[in-house]
């Protein structure tokens, strides 16, 4: 008897939901670990009490200030509690950026029993301006501190561990570029493990490896019970600008290893809301547990003698590791062709090839249009302000949306289909399409490959199941249970990741996860009508409900920095008003912020160097002290003396106008320009102690040398206040925060 179409689809979608939801369990925070755990585990009620007092008061701690300071010392008395002795590296740290600093990284080791590589677990103790840190990367020093005091409770490794506490890392990776270029144990150091956080919630991800990870991910499918990573994450993120203190270590040692970072509820990043309030346990529980399983793991492993070779994985429900070498998913794509076209000969009397022709272009065709539309979606909350930012408090309602526009796209593409193919020569035609995805994708970028490899190789294989219609299920059901089983992460996951930036690509892995109930619609037009009708009503509620949501709320904040500005020079004082996430408009993020500012505001560009624009409105001069230069000696090829802040604050930055004849300007014997907007030049320096710092400057010809110097304050200037109320709660500092900057202009002859 013939099952009916509405049962088929029905049992369809309870398998895929099973799969999705063991997967999104898989992918949660695990319950922390009270303080009484075993003491060889790590626990996340002794690592946040660590935190708490590492973090003391949670004033912010930007690399160079006395709040930073206090944190290092509080890590060096929490190390040895755990019974380590740290030292402090003192250097000048330099990043790519442009941005120099006196960083103080905090360096401790546990000896192993034999001479060799050693590994490297990391984390940085500086933060922004703007908040206190707790989770970027509070958390991350947290779990070090932890995982060494579980690591000395044991026997001794036989490989050392070194433990680096860095600094100056929001700043350009500075404390791991000086680890790197000056510290004696960094020549020894082949394998890392790097703990960050993007967010204040969400598992501990492994999303970085360093490549040659086929032997690093066999360490981690061994050692972690809920490994929660993929090779796609590592393929995306390598191709983003994106660096973490990994990216040093990868690139000055060619060190291998474990990038590590949660990363939902990003709203919270870099802001006052980044506290230990809203850091969630499980979060630091589940960072500490990934991190003590892979360093011990590498710590017995025979480091000397680790192969090289790629590999491409991803989780399995966050309970397994599926890995397979790089180089085969070529093969494996073949296989999968021939797989299917070994059902197509043993099954052409009841297959039609129109119908696999369908079928194969189904894919494509599918995502391409859900990418369309759910641009157009996405547009048209932009246009309602629901979206003024990638990341809003409440995305749930408008990622709803865009996965509902993924999955109508595919209905009504089935309903439009539906006479032009039978439902079994679509399935084939199906997992057809996917192979052949999955073969460009293992030329282009393999590590991405398995997306298509797995419904491929699924639908191959079911398509050689016994033709009765007993099985039919089996043959019909088997591609959409392994587009769950690749494809549910990245749907469930690509919001934390992305946010709302780009509407399409979340219409699109909607389409993709969805693909394959495309032949189950196509046996009854009124299921395919119906389902594609209730997910398109769906999506317009949906879209409805995102555009009438308040895109920041309390706990996650619009970043709006109010920024000081006092020109000595010209005697000339500014407020401004600075949004990171949403253009500030005439009437936002408050109305109070728009009176505070008063009728002269007007929109204008940032500085001469800089050609953002930000909300302006002149203000009283305070004749604060402008920073100063000393000259100690000038002649015609160099310029020598020290630049300090007269009020104390500890980032200074030089801008050299288009045309300046300096071939080169050295802070403290490091020289590291930067280009600006409009051919300026610039350079920066945090940590100024209050002596001030050395300066160089060569000549590149004859002429006068312009510099504009600036110090910059952390913090609201003392005359902010009615600006901050205006400022309103639904809206916070980020990044720097609201800074207090004195700049003059210099002319040297």
């Amino acid at each position: 008897m013939r099952v009916p179409a509405w049962r088929s689809l029905a049992l369809a979608v309870l398998a895929v939901v099973a799969v999705a939801t063991a997967t999104w369990i898989g992918h949660l925070e695990p319950a922390p670990a009270t303080g009484d755990a075993p003491v060889d585990a790590f626990s996340a009620a002794r690592a946040r009490a660590v935190e708490e007092r590492v973090l003391g008061d949670g004033r912010p701690h930007p690399v160079g200030t006395d709040a930073n300071r206090a944190v290092r010392d509080r890590v060096i008395a929490e190390l040895a509690r755990a019974g380590l002795a740290a030292t402090v590296q003192r250097e000048v740290g330099c990043g790519r950026g442009g941005a120099c600093a006196w960083v103080e990284n905090v360096v401790a080791h546990v000896e192993g029993t034999e001479r060799g590589p050693s590994v490297l677990l990391s984390a940085h103790y500086d933060g922004v301006g703007a908040g206190p840190g707790a989770s970027d990367d509070g958390a991350g020093v947290a779990a070090v501190i932890e995982v060494a005091r579980a690591i000395g409770a044991g026997a001794r490794p036989r490989n050392t561990i070194v433990l680096l506490v860095d600094d100056g890392e929001e700043r350009g990776l500075l404390g791991a570029e000086a680890f790197a270029r000056a510290h004696p144990l960094a020549r020894d150091v082949a394998f890392a493990v790097n703990l960050e956080a993007r967010g204040s919630h969400g598992p501990s991800t492994i999303f970085e490896t360093g490549g040659d990870d086929a032997w690093l991910l066999g360490i981690a499918r061994r050692a972690l019970a809920r490994p929660v990573t993929s090779s796609l994450l590592y393929e995306v993120y390598r191709r983003l600008p994106n660096d973490t203190d990994f990216s040093v270590l990868r690139d000055r040692l060619g060190v291998r290893g474990f990038n590590l970072a949660y990363s939902r509820r990003v709203g919270q990043y870099h802001t006052p809301r980044d506290d230990l309030a809203h850091a969630s346990l499980g979060s630091l529980q589940h960072h500490g547990d990934q991190a003590l399983a892979l360093v011990r793991a590498l710590a017995a492993a025979d480091l000397a003698s680790a192969p090289r070779g790629d590999a491409a994985w991803f989780d399995l429900f966050g309970r397994a590791i599926v890995v397979y070498p790089l180089g085969a998913s070529g093969p494996i794509a073949a296989v999968a062709l021939a797989i299917l076209a070994a059902a197509f000969a043993r099954r052409r009397a009841d297959l039609r090839p129109r119908g696999i022709v369908l079928g194969a272009i189904f894919v494509p065709a599918a995502v391409a249009s859900a990418a369309v539309i759910a641009h157009g979606a996405g547009r048209v909350l932009v246009a309602a302000g629901a979206i003024p930012a990638p990341f809003v408090a409440r995305p749930l309602a408008a990622e709803v949306a865009l996965a509902l526009v993924g999955f109508a796209a595919v209905a009504g593409l089935a309903l439009a289909l539906r006479g032009l193919a039978d439902a079994e020569s679509a399935a084939i035609g199906l997992a057809l399409g996917f192979g052949a995805i999955a073969c460009v994708l293992a030329v282009l970028a393999p590590r991405v490959a398995y997306l298509a490899l797995v419904p491929a190789l699924a639908g191959g294989v079911a398509a050689h199941a016994p033709t009765s219609d007993r099985f039919r299920g089996v043959r019909l059901g088997a591609v959409p249970v392994a587009c769950g089983v690749a494809i549910s992460p990245l749907l469930l996951d690509l919001g934390a990741g992305i946010g709302l930036a780009v509407p399409a690509a979340q219409g699109a892995v909607a389409a993709l996860f969805a693909c394959g109930f495309a032949p189950v619609l196509g046996i009854d037009r009124a299921v395919a009508r119906a389902a594609s009708i209730a997910l398109s009503i769906g999506a317009i509620c949906a879209l409805g409900r995102a555009a009438s949501t308040p895109p920041f709320d309390e706990d996650a904040p619009q970043r709006v920095n109010l920024v000081r500005v006092e020109d000595a020079t010209s005697r000339e004082a500014k407020w401004a008003v600075d949004a990171a996430w949403g253009r500030v408009a005439w009437g936002a993020p408050s109305a109070a912020l728009v009176a505070a500012l008063g009728p002269a505001a007007r929109v204008e560009p940032r500085a001469p160097w800089d050609p953002g624009t930000w909300i302006a409105v002149p203000a009283r001069p305070l004749g604060a002290a402008p920073p100063e230069l000393t000259v100690a000696s000038v002649d015609a090829r160099r310029v020598a003396g020290r630049v300090r802040s007269a009020r104390g604050a500890t980032s200074l930055r030089l801008y050299a106008p288009p045309g300046t004849p300096i071939a080169a300007l050295r802070l403290e014997g490091a020289a590291r320009a930067q280009s600006a907007g409009a051919g300026w030049r610039t350079w920066s320096f945090e940590g100024v102690p209050p002596e001030g710092i050395a300066i160089e400057v060569d000549r590149a010809g004859p002429g006068a040398l312009t510099i504009v110097l600036e110090d910059r304050l952390y913090g609201l200037a003392s005359d902010g206040g009615a600006l901050d109320l205006g400022r309103g709660r639904a809206a916070a500092p980020t990044q720097d925060g609201d800074l207090d900057v004195v700049r003059r202009t210099l002319t040297i002859d």
